[in-house]
């Protein structure tokens, strides 16, 4: 299978909230609330409304989420078949042929501004190293591993 990686950028503050939600002002702008049109970071609320949003974009270029676990969405169609892994805003498609997976990446870049890192190389602190000739994916943590330590 083909990998290609995606980042949604500023992905919670694009959504729009379902429900009223107030912050106090920021002292340097004076006393009182903003009320929030859209989501932010730290709301427990957008993670969920940024996973509404992305789950109805991926339905309707024909994409299902698995029962097994709901970040991960299949397409089939004909011997194609693309799944989708997400993690919040990144994305990463493999797709069985090119052709399967650059009408994805361009439905998701008409939606959502993204970053199109191609083909990865370190995803959610898994380092990625192809051998295209040996049809072989190394993968390790050891930066990740040592930035714990």
């Amino acid at each position: 299978m083909i990998l290609h990686q995606v980042d949604i950028k500023t992905a919670f503050l694009n959504v729009p909230q379902d429900e009223e939600i107030y912050m106090w002002k920021p002292t340097i702008a004076g006393d009182g609330f903003w009320r929030l049109l859209k989501g932010l970071y730290s709301l427990k609320q957008a993670g969920r409304q940024w996973y509404l949003e992305l789950d109805s974009h991926l339905g309707l270029i024909g994409f299902k989420w698995t029962e097994s676990d709901w970040s991960v969405y299949q397409h089939t169609q004909g011997a194609e078949c693309s799944i989708i892994t997400t993690s919040v805003d990144d994305i990463l498609i493999a797709s069985s042929t090119i052709m399967e997976s650059d009408p994805v990446v361009s439905a998701l870049g008409s939606q959502f501004e993204i970053t199109d890192n191609g083909e990865p190389k370190l995803h959610l602190g898994c380092s990625i190293e192809w051998n295209h000739t040996k049809k072989t994916i190394w993968l390790n943590q050891q930066c990740y591993s040592k930035a714990i330590l």
